[in-house]
């Protein structure tokens, strides 16, 4: 059975503030439904509210609300209990949630073999996609902060010189990362989205940011459902060595292209980026993806890209695309501030724009625009004019910067080289 005894145990002695205060401001975010045990969830469910009501609570002021000799045994065993070391009391914490999480999970699973067993196949379906939801849903939430540190936070921020401030993670492009409109790289809890056309490069442009943040030290998940992972490889490849990407293709390589190859694939082997092709995944899928991936890597994810947001799957059956498409872009965003990371979320634009004169992509170009604007944090989208007019220039590229909170809107200029699959500063 998915019970820890001594973590749940352990909770129960500091919400009847054994431990001191410190220790019942921890269990305050329990949610006593992650309990297994009935009589100790309805003890941490009296003792929350003791405290909620006095901002202070103890073994007597619980003891009098107890209305079951069980309740009186619970608290006084909690009492006697000395070898627990309460320092473990956040692991005991995250334990007894993660359990609940699974224990929620296993349920569901049983209700789906039953129900393919009685060849009931809608339910089933619908069980199954109930295991991802319990998984996402008890993610821990982030915890009200009192507007005197945020304060702290801020005027310590303005106080640092203005090169020694922090950025967010490097894409590698001057104009994003230190440019007049203000972006500042990629941040940390935020949706990101790169739009295009097919045939733009914005798969490229992905993986050089991507490249560049795991080349930092960083930890990243690349999602693509559209490519191999080798394939994707030999792209990233042509852009650190800038060897030709048809001649890493056909291994038509010379000694100096040789040595570039050799000294690209040693620092490929060195960076923490990961490459997860397979389809369709969904968001419960990323995020175990990611938490995976973090385990390995003995730090969070920073970032994760996901080519491309209306390729993704969900768990949940809807009629409408849109529907859809605004499920999993909230989950993403949910993803981003929950894991405290970014996720830069490919996405395609709708054929009608090429219908117009000038064909820079809008927001509204978005296909389920609504639900995308909404979430997103920021919307750049890639524009390259040759690709409708090839009497311009292959090289010239444009970031749009359509939206973007805290910072302004405005044209990022870019240099595309098609042969190396790079996008460079101009």
């Amino acid at each position: 059975m998915l019970i820890n005894d001594a973590a749940e145990q352990s909770i129960i002695v500091a919400a009847l503030g054994e431990w001191g205060n410190a220790a019942v401001t921890i269990v305050q975010d329990v949610d006593p439904d992650c309990i297994f045990d009935t009589v100790k969830r309805k003890v941490l469910r009296t003792a929350q509210a003791i405290w909620r009501e006095r901002g202070t609570v103890d073994r007597s002021s619980v003891e009098s609300r107890s209305t079951t000799s069980e309740e009186q045994r619970c608290i006084h065993d909690a009492c006697m209990i000395r070898i627990i070391d309460p320092k473990t009391l956040p692991v005991s914490v995250e334990s007894v949630a993660r359990l609940a999480r699974l224990r929620e999970a296993a349920k569901h699973a049983r209700n789906a073999e039953a129900a393919i067993s009685a060849e009931d196949l809608d339910a089933a379906e619908e069980s199954l996609g109930k295991i991802a939801g319990a998984m996402v849903d008890g993610r821990q939430r982030r915890k009200a902060e009192r507007l005197d540190s945020i304060t702290d936070r801020l005027i310590s921020k303005l106080m640092t010189p203005q090169e020694h401030r922090g950025y967010g993670l490097p894409t590698g492009l001057h104009a994003w990362d230190r440019g007049p409109l203000g972006l500042l790289g990629l941040h940390r809890t935020h949706l990101t989205v790169l739009a295009a056309r097919p045939a733009m490069g914005k798969t490229a442009l992905a993986l050089n940011i991507a490249w560049n943040v795991a080349a930092s030290g960083t930890p990243v998940v690349f999602s693509c459902g559209e490519m191999s992972a080798d394939e994707l490889a030999e792209r990233l490849l042509s852009h650190i060595s800038q060897v030709d990407y048809s001649r890493i293709r056909t291994g038509r390589l010379d000694n100096d292209a040789h040595q570039r190859v050799a000294d690209a694939t040693e620092a490929m082997r060195a960076a923490p980026l990961h490459i997860w092709d397979a389809g369709r995944v969904t968001a419960p899928d990323l995020l175990a993806q990611c938490r995976l991936v973090s385990a390995k890597e003995g730090q969070p994810v920073g970032l994760l890209v996901v080519d491309y947001l209306q390729r993704m799957g969900c768990d949940i059956r809807y009629k409408e695309p849109r529907h859809k498409v605004a499920h999993n872009a909230e989950a993403l965003k949910s993803m981003a501030q929950d894991e405290h990371m970014c996720v830069l979320a490919l996405a395609q634009l709708n054929r009608g724009l090429e219908s117009r004169a000038d064909r820079r992509p809008l927001m509204a170009d978005l296909r389920e625009a609504g639900e995308i604007e909404q979430e997103a944090n920021e919307i750049v989208c890639l524009y390259r004019h040759h690709v409708y007019h090839e009497d311009t220039p292959a090289y010239a590229a444009e970031l749009l910067v359509r939206k973007a909170r805290g910072a302004r809107t405005g044209t990022m200029d870019l240099y595309w080289d098609g042969s190396t699959m790079t996008f460079r500063n101009t």
